[in-house]
């Protein structure tokens, strides 16, 4: 079974724009949800879903690094203080709050998983996804990557010399499908591997990756970063069969290769 890219989105936050029809369901939402369900609609946008379609034959997979870390602040300056905490806080600081909102606001049915991971949290959310599409449990599935950050985090890296405003808040979304052998008209996953390790704390924090496309390399130094270069890249290369990428940094490497056939 070949598993497509069928649409993909992005934002940071700079960017976002909750659309009206969203506004009720993320009235009281942190960042780290508003981002997460604005690119699952702007995906599901790309491929002419409306807003209030179900959808039960589809999978929900987040990968985050930091997951919702302010919001997690935030609950425990209550407890510190010794005030009541927020009900509403508290739930928010979960990392799996995104994945219940989306699966509320969009109807999904299908599996629902949230990966926290140093190395490279969305293309192993990726792999999850793609294993899930074949298993045949689910047709669809969304693939996320949100980060929100913190200012203590922000503060840890100026600390040691880094640009603190070098990371931005952001979400990037992928809807997968799985696709019958005759349609290739699609990029589908060929390949996808992850070599992954533990690094040193201190080095993660002057985070730097070179995402390699075998003609041109492109360097970054934030987190979202790869997803977003790659997911860009899918949209340009209509005119090409294969797209191969490998993805270099301080938590190891990652390649992922795209066909059309």
């Amino acid at each position: 079974m070949k598993v497509s890219v069928r649409a993909v989105s992005g934002n940071y936050l700079q960017d976002l724009r909750i659309p009206e029809e969203l506004g009720r369901y993320l009235r009281r939402a942190d960042t780290f949800i508003q981002l997460a369900v604005v690119a699952a609609f702007q995906t599901f946008l790309a491929v002419d879903e409306g807003f209030q379609d179900a959808h039960g034959d589809c999978g929900l997979i987040l990968g985050t690094t930091f997951g919702t870390m302010e919001t997690n602040f935030g609950v425990l300056d209550q407890i510190v203080a010794g005030e009541q905490a927020s009900p509403i806080l508290f739930s928010h600081s979960v990392f799996n709050a995104a994945v219940g909102y989306m699966a509320t606001i969009f109807k999904i049915k299908g599996c629902a998983l949230t990966v926290t991971d140093f190395s490279f949290p969305f293309f192993r959310a990726l792999q999850e996804a793609s294993l899930a599409l074949q298993s045949g449990t689910i047709t669809r599935c969304l693939v996320l990557q949100v980060e929100t950050y913190s200012a203590l985090l922000h503060d840890a890296r100026k600390s040691h010399g880094v640009d603190e405003y070098s990371w931005h808040p952001g979400a990037v979304c992928w809807l997968l499908e799985a696709e019958p052998e005759e349609r290739g008209t699609a990029f589908y996953l060929d390949h996808s591997e992850i070599d992954g390790f533990m690094c040193d704390p201190l080095g993660f924090l002057s985070y730097r990756e070179a995402v390699d496309f075998g003609d041109r390399v492109e360097n970054t130094c934030a987190p979202l970063a790869a997803a977003m270069i790659i997911g860009d890249e899918i949209y340009r290369a209509k005119n090409r069969n294969v797209l191969d990428c490998r993805v270099e940094g301080v938590n190891g490497k990652v390649r992922i290769t795209l066909k059309k056939g």
